[in-house]
């Protein structure tokens, strides 16, 4: 409620960790019948699936830089396309759109065939290397 546009608090680091932490806890501790170890990996990224990209491609966009990856700049996948035009409202929808397909498939990933849950991680796979390459451009 507090972060709608114009956000008048923000996570910082302490809360979007506990927020990130939490995340991947449930997804490793979410119910995986009879998958094997392969398939349980592509859920877990699927579920966490934006949130790997953005910590992916902003410590490989650091590191190409010359920076510590620890350290802040404006490489951050919102911040990259604000710069570009975007609006605050686009970036948002963007996000939360990729969001939401990647967990809806992590959430039927379990009744998927084996081929539709090798097409769901190639997709995703695909979809983050397009967007990062794009992103990437953009920042040069």
């Amino acid at each position: 409620f507090w972060n709608r546009p114009d956000a008048k608090i923000y996570l910082g680091d302490a809360g979007s960790h506990v927020i990130g932490f939490l995340l991947a806890v449930t997804a490793l501790a979410a119910p995986r019948g009879g998958l094997d170890f392969w398939q349980q990996a592509v859920l877990v990224i699927l579920w966490c699936a934006v949130l790997l990209f953005e910590t992916v491609f902003i410590t490989t966009a650091r590191i190409a830089k010359g920076l510590p990856w620890w350290q802040g700049s404006p490489d951050h996948l919102a911040m990259r396309l604000k710069t570009h035009g975007w609006s605050a409202s686009s970036v948002n929808l963007l996000v939360w759109v990729c969001a939401a397909g990647s967990a809806g498939a992590a959430a039927r990933f379990g009744q998927f065939t084996p081929a539709m849950q090798w097409t769901a991680a190639l997709a995703a796979l695909s979809a983050a290397l397009a967007g990062g390459a794009l992103l990437w451009r953009l920042g040069r």
